[in-house]
């Protein structure tokens, strides 16, 4: 691939192409979140669109991140152009990050499954390591991928979740904090801190570049594939050999890591989310070389300006469709395909509420609510 190009200029179509891959990822997390909360944990409905909505699961998030990442070097590009410079855009990355920990945890007893108190801590990470060269960010990528393997072969990953229930005991207790935050939560920093460096270094390209773009599209592709394929040839040798579980908890550990899921968020899963997240991110820049196909995308775009408020407007909308069961603690029992109807109707709903918001606001509710806060 190319180099990182530090301090490439920040035109509006790349603006553009980054707003539409986090609006495809608002719509991949409806999925995701809908299918759980609606549907439960075991869905009931046709076998295609149990697959189909299954895949997006961790896919979506970890595109959130990539393209975080993509968005935090974007604004870095703009503040060296400024006289406060990167002191200044630190400073500022800070504050949105203690908004976003806030928001997040202040709101994580009514949704557990949170992630914005975990983007702040990435952001905080992210303003520490902003200036580094390209290759010291894969680096420190690689290493929170190892430390989480390391981490997750000392066992104790899963001491807190109730596999029925997906619910995660002791969660405000001091020490269970930080492990779920560090190791086992839904989008822990280990490893999921290397999505968000891989995307601070890919924002650093110039995906405007069709070559560039093809080539990331491809590479990525690549990778992704072969990740999928190592996974289901490495869990189906596991499968075969059931004797090893009896023989060894440690082999049973390290049949896990060769699985291509987001819980635990083994090696090959980052892999294959990864290249995933940057085939979908160079497929929008290619997309949007095409002016008749950004106006067609706008409200994709205009969904991703507002990702913060659809987020948590999406979770609350889901307890109004099943409200009774969410208080008593139950997920739905929905059949997977009225559940389907829901995430298409709140995908509509969201792009309609979008585009018409921003033809006379610039941001988003919250977006603005954090603007003024933060700075």
């Amino acid at each position: 691939m190319d180099r990182s190009k530090e301090g490439a200029a920040v035109s509006s179509e790349r603006l553009h192409a980054y707003d539409i891959a986090r609006g495809l990822a608002f719509l991949g997390m409806v999925v995701v979140n809908y299918r759980i909360l609606l549907s439960g944990l075991d869905p009931v409905g046709p076998d295609w669109l149990n697959g189909l909505t299954a895949a997006f699961t961790g896919r979506a998030a970890a595109l959130f991140v990539v393209v975080a990442g993509a968005g935090i070097s974007l604004m870095a590009s703009r503040a060296k152009e400024k006289d406060a410079g990167l002191a200044a855009f630190r400073f500022t990355l800070c504050k949105r990050a203690l908004f976003l920990v806030a928001l997040g945890y202040g709101w994580v007893e009514l949704w557990p499954g949170d992630i914005l108190h975990f983007y702040g801590f990435y952001f905080l990470f992210a303003a520490a390591f902003v200036s580094l060269p390209g290759r010291w960010l894969w680096v420190l990528a690689g290493w929170s991928v190892a430390g989480f393997t390391m981490l997750y072969l000392a066992g104790g990953f899963w001491d807190e979740w109730d596999l029925d229930t997906l619910e995660y005991r002791n969660f405000w207790e001091p020490w269970q904090l930080v492990k779920n935050l560090v190791f086992n939560g839904w989008h822990p920093l280990l490893p999921w801190l290397g999505f968000l460096l891989a995307g601070m270094w890919v924002g650093r390209l110039d995906l405007e570049n069709r070559r560039t773009s093809l080539r990331v599209l491809v590479i990525s592709l690549q990778l992704a594939a072969c990740s999928y394929l190592l996974s289901w040839f490495l869990d189906g040798a596991f499968a075969k050999k059931p004797g090893l579980a009896r023989l060894d908890g440690f082999i049973m550990e390290f049949h896990e890591l060769v699985k291509a899921e987001s819980l635990p968020p083994a090696p090959l899963y980052v892999l294959s989310a990864g290249g995933v997240a940057f085939s979908v991110v160079a497929l929008c820049f290619l997309v949007c070389s095409s002016a008749r196909m950004k106006k067609i995308l706008h409200p994709l775009a205009c969904a991703g300006r507002m990702a913060l408020t659809l987020y948590i407007s999406h979770v609350f909308v889901s307890f109004f469709i099943i409200g009774d069961q969410l208080e008593e603690g139950k997920l739905g029992s929905m059949e997977l395909t009225e559940s389907a109807s829901w995430i298409v109707a709140v995908w509509v709903v969201s792009l309609l509420v979008a585009t018409a918001w921003l033809r006379f606001f610039r941001r988003g509710p919250l977006e603005s609510v954090m603007r003024f806060l933060t700075g």
